[in-house]
């Protein structure tokens, strides 16, 4: 989704790494070096019932100064621009957490997940 795509784009930090503009595609699809790349890498994750309560992508980004690799997870419960997490690494190593929430939805109470906001600022 585009305005999501946003948040990977608009981050200080990646901008400092990868320059602008950024672009985001998909896995090269096929046997070419450079395809299409629409396809989008995905997980969905299944709960012990095997109810489907996750979703995880991988995508790839990239600007003048250099490419990245960028996932994103949603639980399914959760509102529409809200992630477990969004997490982009650069080619040299470096991981860049713009939203990390998994240490909140560890919580088993709304009591504590709100605890774990204020622990963590958010």
């Amino acid at each position: 989704d585009e305005k999501h795509t946003n948040d990977f784009c608009t981050t200080q930090l990646v901008v400092q790494r990868l320059g602008q503009p950024i672009r985001c595609y998909g896995k090269d699809f096929g046997s070419h070096k450079e395809g299409r790349r629409n396809f989008i890498e995905h997980v969905e994750l299944n709960d012990k019932e095997g109810n489907k309560t996750r979703l995880r992508i991988k995508f790839n980004l990239k600007g003048p100064n250099g490419k990245a690799e960028a996932w994103a997870e949603v639980n399914k419960d959760m509102p529409t621009g809200e992630f477990v997490y969004l997490i982009v690494r650069t080619y040299t190593g470096e991981l860049i957490k713009i939203q990390d929430q998994r240490q909140i939805l560890q919580a088993d109470s709304e009591e504590e997940r709100e605890a774990m906001r204020r622990l963590l600022g958010q």
